[in-house]
């Protein structure tokens, strides 16, 4: 089953391999800096893995794996500026919505914390209850006040810009009165009533609306799909109508390869005398071959067809940026497929000309439940949660 995450997990899943709640030491390490991030990444137990030519200079993007298909480490492709990402949840801080105080007032505090999560970082400026109040957030996350910032609602909203709700190019002290306003409100759309309960906050990148593309990946019966269209943003438009698309087949001959070579060492195998039947033993060894038989699969390098992907992005003419492109489609494919996504939408992302990377802006994405013993810890904290507006009944809680 195919079920939503939040924008900031589907961020962190690209660039660090794991969710936001469980990529929180990455991320801190990552604000601390390079070699605090590189030691970070061992004892997760990844190794940096560099994929398509120019990685090693910071060009494009990097996305390996270490042990199972949740130890992951992302290099720095661009798909956030690493350690700059903050998910406010309304229910895990303190708020108080009469206050018409300054926040700036708040920020004299000397201590500060490089984690990312609000609820376990460890700050002298935390409040005594465990939570951080909206006025202590600076003294925590630095950057705050250093930035330009991207305030946005992290609710499996659509149309969020069009709506209004997204707050682009702003100071703390905006953002702030904001967040104030509209954190844990309640907020009607299209005739559909939720909840503000989750707001995301990251750096905001100036570039031009030529500058945009769009992205999206899509699993089908036939394959996984890629559409891709130079003119990304909100007046993207009719997707379906405008973006080129390419099918990646389904990769299934190394996979009967494996089961023709396992059918052939049975029959190589001696007769064996007949043995009393355990079939506890005999589902293990099952489940054994079977989770091999998917490790090989997962395993195998993911190549994208090279004439098809110049085809897909024939509408980009700068050669500079058609060549990071097709790096950068490349690896965000292998992750699709590494974290088990069914759907991933990026619109917009742009190109950073003097870093060489592309920061992805907007994304919204879709896990295959059903793998979450495959990633078992890049989905550790992922929580998946309900359509805007649409709460549980008693029965569907009981159920989940």
């Amino acid at each position: 089953m195919a079920c939503s995450i939040r924008e900031a997990d589907a961020k962190c899943l690209l660039l660090y391999g794991r969710s936001y709640e469980g990529s929180a030491a990455l991320r801190a390490a990552a604000a601390a800096g390079s070699e605090a991030f590189a030691a970070a990444v061992a004892a997760a137990g990844g190794s940096p893995t560099a994929a398509g030519a120019g990685a090693a200079a910071g060009t494009a993007a990097a996305a390996g794996a270490a042990g199972d298909a949740g130890a992951g480490y992302g290099g720095d492709g661009g798909c956030l500026h690493r350690g700059e990402c903050l998910l406010i949840n309304s229910d895990r801080i303190k708020t108080n919505k009469s206050s018409n105080s300054s926040s700036s007032s708040s920020s004299s505090s000397n201590s500060s914390s490089n984690s990312s999560s609000t609820t376990t970082s460890s700050s002298s400026s935390k409040s005594t209850s465990g939570y951080y109040t909206l006025e202590e957030l600076p003294a925590a996350y630095p950057w705050l006040k250093e930035k330009k910032l991207v305030l946005k609602p992290d609710v499996l909203l659509k149309r969020r810009g069009k709506q209004g709700l997204v707050l682009l190019n702003a100071g703390w002290d905006e953002v702030y009165r904001q967040l104030q306003q509209q954190l844990g409100c309640t907020y009607s759309a299209e005739g559909v009533e939720g909840r503000l309960s989750h707001f995301l906050i990251e750096p905001f990148y100036p570039h031009a609306a030529a500058n945009e593309y769009y992205v999206a990946f899509r699993t089908t019966p036939q394959g996984d799909e890629i559409l891709f269209h130079e003119q990304g943003g909100v007046e993207v438009g009719e997707v379906e109508e405008k973006a080129k698309k390419m099918m990646v087949p389904v990769r299934i001959p190394k996979l009967q390869q494996q089961q023709q070579q396992q059918q052939q060492q049975q029959q190589q195998q001696q007769p064996q005398p007949a043995q009393p039947a355990q079939p506890a033993q005999q589902l293990q060894q099952q489940q054994q071959q079977q989770q091999q038989m998917l490790q090989g699969v997962m395993d195998e390098e993911i190549e994208l067809d090279e004439a098809e992907l110049q085809k897909l992005i024939s509408g980009v003419s700068d050669e500079k940026i058609a060549f990071f492109l097709r790096l950068f489609l490349r690896c965000l494919y292998s992750q699709f497929c590494r974290f088990h996504f069914a759907f991933l939408e990026i619109n917009p992302f742009i190109f950073d000309n003097q870093l060489n990377k592309f920061i992805i802006l907007d994304a919204a994405a879709k896990i295959d439940r059903a793998s979450e013993f495959l990633c078992p810890l890049a989905w550790e904290g992922l929580e998946t949660p309900n359509p805007f507006g649409r709460e549980l009944t008693k029965e569907e809680l009981y159920i989940r």
